[in-house]
Order: C-alpha cells, then structure tokens, then sequence
C-alpha cells in the first residue's frame, strides 16, 4: 500500500528454504534479500505453518528478532479483542 511503504514480497531476491528449530518446534526458514541488500528471514512451523519467529533489519540497519512464544490453536477469542481502541 502506497500509504503504509515498504515494498512488496516479489521484491524479494535470492530465496532460501531451509529447515530449522525455533523453541523446540521443527519450522521451514524462509530467507530472502531485499533488492538494497537486507536480509530477512522467517520460521513458518512445519505442523500448523504459523509464523514463530521474524528477523528483520530495522532501520537503523540492526536485526530485530521477534519470536512468537505461548501459541494457542482452537481456543475461544475474547469479544473485547476484536473492539476498536483509537490510540491516544
């Protein structure tokens, strides 16, 4: 979206997929460069392909690395996390 930035997946370069471990969960990494260099990385989990960690540069060039601990899978969602809250 021209409003938010960035740059769309296809613009990724040199794609890797590899098998990995993130918290004791078998993941697929997927590791791609952005066309300026940046390398970003993801561990899909093998099981239930959900996202459990994102290594990206941020912007002053330093990876961040967050990782995705405490998943649930089938359980009820509270109404009150679907309510709009404007920031303040």
């Amino acid at each position: 979206m021209a409003d938010v930035g960035g740059f769309i997946l296809p613009h990724l370069e040199r794609l890797k997929l590899e098998e990995t471990e993130c918290d004791g969960t078998a993941c697929y990494r997927i590791s791609a460069h952005h066309p300026y260099g940046d390398l970003y990385k993801v561990d899909i989990s093998c099981d239930d392909l959900l996202i459990r960690r994102v290594n990206e540069p941020d912007s002053d060039g330093v990876a961040s690395d967050e990782i995705r601990r405490e998943i649930r899978v089938d359980e009820p969602i509270d109404e009150q996390d679907f309510q709009f809250r404007p920031m303040t």
